[in-house]
Order: C-alpha cells, then sequence, then structure tokens
C-alpha cells in the first residue's frame, strides 16, 4: 500500500509540474484542462484515494487492535479473578485445616490435664501424633508427669521408710520402758494390797 501511495504522488508531482510548464508556456486553456479533466486531475484523484484507503485501512488497524486489546483485558481479569478465588479457597482450607490440627492438640492436653485432676493418675499421659508445637508441648507435659509421679513415688518410699524407722523405735522403747513402769507403778499397789489385808486379819 505504501508503494501505491508513493507511485500515485510520483505521478502527482509529474502533472503538477507540467502545469507549471504549460503555465510558464502562457498555455492557459491546456492548464485549466490538465486541471480540471486532465493527467493532474486523475493524479489527484488517486492520490487522494490512495490516501483514504490508507487511512482507512489504518482505522481499521487500531479498531482491531483495540478488540485485541479488549479481549486480552477480559481474559487477564477473568484468569485473575479465578487465581484469586482458587487462593482464597485453598487458603481457607489450609487456615481451616490448620485450625483443626491445633484445637485437636490442645483438646488433648486439656482432657488430659482433667483426667489427672480429677483421677490423680499420673501414668496418663498426653498422645502425641506429630512434632509440632503442640507435639513438643505434649511431649513437655507427659516428661513433667513422669518427673511428678517419681518425686511422688520417692516421697511415698522415704514416708515407709520413716514409718517404718518410727514404728521400730516406739517397739525399742516400749521394750526397755514398759518393766520401768511396772516395776514404778505396779509393785507399789501389789504392796499396799498386801499390808492392807494383814492390817484386816489382825
Amino acid at each position: 500500500m505504501l508503494e501505491s501511495d508513493e507511485v500515485n504522488l510520483t505521478a502527482y508531482r509529474a502533472a503538477l509540474k507540467n502545469l507549471g510548464a504549460m503555465i510558464r508556456a502562457g498555455d492557459l486553456d491546456g492548464a485549466k484542462a490538465t486541471v480540471m479533466i486532465g493527467p493532474l486531475h486523475n493524479a489527484g484523484r488517486t492520490s487522494r484515494a490512495g490516501i483514504d484507503s490508507h487511512i482507512a485501512c489504518s482505522i481499521k488497524l487500531g479498531h482491531d487492535l483495540r478488540d485485541e486489546n479488549s479481549t486480552a483485558y477480559s481474559q487477564a481479569f477473568w484468569l485473575l479473578l479465578s487465581c484469586m478465588v482458587a487462593a482464597l479457597v485453598v487458603s481457607g482450607g489450609l487456615g481451616l485445616q490448620l485450625y483443626r490440627l491445633i484445637t485437636s492438640g490442645l483438646n488433648n492436653i486439656q482432657q488430659t490435664l482433667q483426667h489427672v485432676r480429677q483421677s490423680m493418675d499420673l501414668t496418663h499421659t498426653a498422645k502425641v501424633e506429630r512434632m509440632d508445637e503442640i507435639g513438643r508441648t505434649a511431649t513437655a507435659f507427659n516428661a513433667l508427669l513422669a518427673r511428678v509421679a517419681e518425686v511422688v513415688g520417692e516421697i511415698r518410699g522415704s514416708a515407709g521408710s520413716v514409718s517404718d524407722d518410727t514404728q521400730g523405735e516406739f517397739r525399742r522403747v516400749c521394750q526397755i520402758r514398759l518393766p520401768l513402769i511396772q516395776t514404778r507403778f505396779f509393785r507399789p499397789i501389789s504392796f499396799v494390797d498386801r499390808y492392807s489385808g494383814e492390817a484386816q486379819q489382825a
């Protein structure tokens, strides 16, 4: 199209050049005929038609480009919207799963605490399903229960040994002191009874 426009402009310049030559030669009638119905008129119409066609083609290309841009914008918009919705759905699912995991772990620890508080069963431990923050907390709690049970066992053992030692000491003291008590309290009573009986006989 550009080549045809260039050819038409070249012909139009040649017709203008011939028109100028006619005017300089004094051939006004020929110049007028050239302008009205001659080569200059035809070259002008051809050039104008080529330029109009070129402009129309440029306008059509602009409209086509605008339509393509609109289509691409719509596709990009809906694709982005779909990605956002998918991301929200995935994030919501992951958040719900995380909430359930955290809640189940904390409920497990809470139930274990309530069971230990009510039954005083220090052997009951919390379940450790995975080694995350909740799992490490449950592991530390189980270790604490094991240590408390160990300390309680040691205290019971110490109390039992102290009780046995106390009972043994009590028996030893009774074995030593009981004869003295009998000597001091029971013999004088027998002596008094004996003399009271003799006095009654006299």
